[in-house]
């Protein structure tokens, strides 16, 4: 149906690229580590060049959405982790009744690449150690984050979702998080993400229904039509 095909991200970030989540600000994220990494290496990565609009043009709105060098998040001088709920979904319904922890998309980040970090460590921990044997204490219970703290930072309240910023994170995503336009082709094209299914929707032509002669002169106009 399309030659190009369709390219789904919530679809490619849980199945293609195997992210830990799938909501556009992570997957935009990733996609910015990503294009950094590969900028840093040499490797072929994602460049972005603006227009120069003048000063105060009205209908151009700036919204900073770069890397942060600085990862720190605290709470009464502690290191704040970031939100399970909101690391899982973008979201955390117990943000306006004061929930304590991060909901910054940078510190979901900086703990993933912690825990990362001490998985790796206790790797080499085991391959340099000789046998033993590991008892873990059933008295260790992880931290509640069911509770509320009383000095939680005020909640920032936006403007939401802006059609062109989010129209702009998926098309960085969708490249950022693809190895080469070629990976594209190959698996995910013409699937949609179905909520609560295990398997995607599948855009391509019904086998029980021919095409109208009415469709197929409409696409002859567009395919043939100069749109430059």
């Amino acid at each position: 149906m399309f030659p190009g095909g369709i390219y789904d991200t919530k679809f490619l970030a849980g199945n293609s690229w195997n992210l830990n989540a799938t909501f556009l600000e992570y997957v935009f994220r990733k996609a910015q580590l990503e294009s950094r990494r590969r900028r840093t290496a040499r490797e072929p990565h994602i460049a972005l060049m603006f227009p120069a609009y003048k000063e105060g043009t009205p209908f151009v709105d700036y919204h900073s959405c770069g890397l942060k060098t600085d990862f720190s998040s605290s709470i009464n001088g502690k290191s704040t982790p970031a939100c399970p709920a909101y690391a899982a979904v973008g979201n955390c319904r117990r943000v306006l009744d004061g929930c304590p922890l991060s909901h910054d998309i940078d510190v979901v980040f900086r703990d993933e690449e912690l825990a990362a970090q001490k998985k790796r460590k206790r790797k080499r921990d085991v391959e340099a150690a000789p046998s033993v044997q590991v008892i873990e204490s059933a008295s260790e219970t992880p931290p509640s984050v069911d509770g509320t703290h009383e000095d939680h930072p005020a909640v920032e309240r936006t403007r939401g979702h802006r059609a062109s910023f989010d129209a702009f994170m998926t098309a960085f995503a969708l490249l950022g998080n693809s190895s080469s336009v070629a990976d594209l082709s190959k698996e995910g094209a013409n699937k949609v993400y179905l909520s609560g299914k295990t398997f995607p929707l599948l855009i391509q032509q019904s086998a029980y229904s021919a095409v109208s002669s009415g469709h197929r002169e409409a696409i002859a106009r567009i395919r043939s039509a100069d749109l430059t």
